[in-house]
């Protein structure tokens, strides 16, 4: 389902309200309560979301709000600019302050009315305003990653850190996540204990993707480092650069472009037995374009048995592939 308020465009998936009847217990509410539930949790949850995207217009960005199984998420687009620190954490708490206040001015409310008679249902309802608005509200204020009380944590210790605030923040989050789960199992709130769990495996994933990148961007470094030394004819250096590139690379791109630094670094040395043994078990790797250019190197370094060794990789390449194609 999708709608717009105002000119912020609201997605409401399937998994938000199957979740929402589940978490409402279905089976030990009455249909009309369990219907209860499900409006209140959608109210709810749109009226922290709104709480987030319209501090973010305040602030000039454009807002879009989903509603999933895990809750609600506000996004922005592209075009919005990047908020000071000040302004990222009034964004995260408008979320959650915006519930608590719902649900106190509820509270407050059905103080009023203690002494009336009050249907059942609306009794039911307004229970159901309070607890999702005020009790969500505060649990999302724990400084854990992703919720909102995590948010702040990182836009704080970002400040703190100059910018690197992000991995002390998943470890942070990582602890809390634990201790929720603990405490969940103690009084039994299977929701609350799966949710943490999952929270923390999701801080955990965090933390190895980013070393992951980290890693891949110190081997691109090396990588600039040996091309810049092979241009400068340096081949010691360009070795010494692509060697370990080579050995770490992941993705298909800079583990070709390492194999073809290491590759006319050995030229360049004069290493020709490693840099056979390199071409003859990776050369396809390379492909036919970049063996040709090493094939004549060879050739213009008095080197024609290497060279013919290099041509008959070419020549295995080419027939392989005539050879898948056909």
């Amino acid at each position: 389902m999708l709608f717009r308020i105002g000119s912020i465009p609201v997605r409401v998936h399937g998994s938000f309200l199957l979740t929402a009847l589940l978490l409402g217990g279905l089976g030990s509410r009455g249909v009309r309560e369990a219907a209860i539930w499900v409006v209140v949790v959608f109210l709810s949850v749109l009226l922290h979301e709104l709480g987030h995207a319209i501090a973010g217009r305040i602030f000039g960005l454009a807002p879009q709000i989903d509603l999933h199984g895990m809750g609600g998420t506000t996004s922005w687009s592209l075009e919005g600019r990047k908020l000071a620190p000040w302004q990222s954490i009034v964004v995260s708490l408008a979320g959650p302050l915006t519930g608590i206040a719902v649900g106190v001015a509820a509270f407050a409310l059905a103080a009023l009315r203690t002494n009336e008679h009050t249907h059942p249902l609306l009794q039911r309802a307004m229970l159901d305003v309070i607890w999702v608005n005020a009790g969500w509200g505060a649990l999302n204020l724990v400084p854990m990653l992703p919720l909102d009380g995590g948010n702040v944590m990182a836009t704080i210790l970002n400040v703190v850190t100059k910018g690197r605030g992000e991995r002390p923040a998943r470890f942070v989050s990582i602890g809390v996540a634990l201790l929720c789960v603990g405490l969940a199992l103690y009084r039994r709130e299977l929701w609350i204990g799966l949710l943490s769990g999952l929270f923390a495996f999701r801080n955990v994933q965090a933390l190895r993707q980013a070393r992951d990148v980290q890693a891949e961007l110190e081997l691109y470094e090396g990588l600039k480092r040996g091309y810049a030394a092979l241009e400068r004819q340096d081949g010691r250096v360009a070795l010494a650069e692509a060697e370990p590139v080579y050995r770490g690379a992941r993705s298909p791109e800079l583990r070709f472009e390492a194999l073809r630094l290491l590759a006319y670094a050995r030229v360049l040395e004069g290493h020709w037995g490693p840099l056979m043994t390199l071409i003859e078990s990776d050369g396809r790797e390379l492909g036919a374009e970049e063996l040709v250019r090493i094939e004549n190197a060879a050739r213009e370094c008095g080197r024609p048995e290497e060279a013919e060794r290099i041509r008959l990789v070419r020549d295995g390449l080419a027939a392989s592939t005539t050879g898948f194609r056909a």
